[in-house]
């Protein structure tokens, strides 16, 4: 199978109805249409000995249009179940739910992460939404709420997944993945954007922050 994933052993997934049917991962195991699944976990699994030990934080984005977020949560369920420990997913470009408190509102001081997920249920793969920050979103993720925010949710989530609907996004890209240890792009099958990747592996070299490869989903 021809491969379009950066340097390491990650292996590009391919998850469409088009190209499950003919396609396979390296292993030779179909890849079924699920949220978490063998496949999933099997990734997880070879990418987790990349990352530190004692946590990461992982940027997860779309190369491409009409992005959703569902390997971004497959992923964060699968490193939970991997890591046995408290993974935190955190939702760019969605907003809170109902009277649902964001990162937006924890950033303005207005309101906890306490608030938003109590300590005694901090045991498993939550997720909050970015919100609407008050000003531009690439000067808020450099600020340094932004990384006492990520500092002391770690405590308790030393697993942060943060998806961003779109890589292409300029200076609020550069801003997410100035903050992670490592990122994996999204991008469909048969939508060959080799630039882009090239584009994205330079710029994690330059912030020195650990590309793992691409996924077709």
């Amino acid at each position: 199978m021809k491969s379009v994933e950066a340097a390491g052993p990650m292996p590009v997934v391919l998850d469409s109805p088009a190209e499950r049917s003919k396609a396979q991962l390296d292993d030779g195991a179909q890849l079924p249409n699920s949220l978490v699944n063998d496949e999933i976990i099997a990734l997880v699994e070879k990418v987790f000995p990349r990352l530190p030990a004692e946590g990461a934080v992982i940027v997860i984005g779309s190369l491409t249009t009409d992005a959703t977020p569902s390997f971004a949560d497959g992923f964060a369920r699968g490193l939970g179940l991997i890591a046995a420990k408290p993974v935190l997913s955190v939702h760019f470009g969605s907003h809170s739910r109902g009277d649902e408190p964001s990162l937006a509102e924890i950033l303005r001081g207005t309101s906890t992460l306490d608030e938003i997920i109590p300590p005694e249920n901090r045991t498993t793969v939550k997720t909050i939404a970015a919100g609407v920050f008050d000003r531009d979103s690439s000067a808020i993720l450099v600020s340094p709420a932004f990384r006492e925010f990520l500092r002391g949710t770690r405590k308790q989530f030393p697993w942060i997944i943060i998806y961003c609907p779109s890589l292409l996004n300029g200076e609020e890209t550069t801003s997410l993945i100035s903050r992670a240890h490592a990122v994996i792009a999204t991008m469909h099958p048969g939508e060959g954007r080799g630039g882009d990747v090239q584009a994205l592996r330079k710029l994690c070299a330059q912030l020195k922050t650990e590309f793992l490869g691409v996924v077709l989903a």
